[in-house]
């Protein structure tokens, strides 16, 4: 799983500062808090489309 702070940018694992539910995460760099999923690595998921090539006639 990878992670990624929507504040800094930092990619290092949140740290648990509260172990009841729901789990609280913590950034270590810059101390954002937030649940698991505020910190999940937003990947772009769009198709990359190529051209075909046009048929030799």
């Amino acid at each position: 799983m990878k992670y990624e702070c929507p504040e800094c940018g930092s990619q290092e694992t949140p740290k648990i500062i509260i172990h009841f539910p729901p789990l609280i995460y913590q950034c270590l760099k810059c101390g954002k808090r937030g649940d698991e999923q505020d910190f999940f690595k937003k990947e772009d998921k769009r198709l990359s489309l190529t051209p075909l090539p046009k048929r030799p006639t």
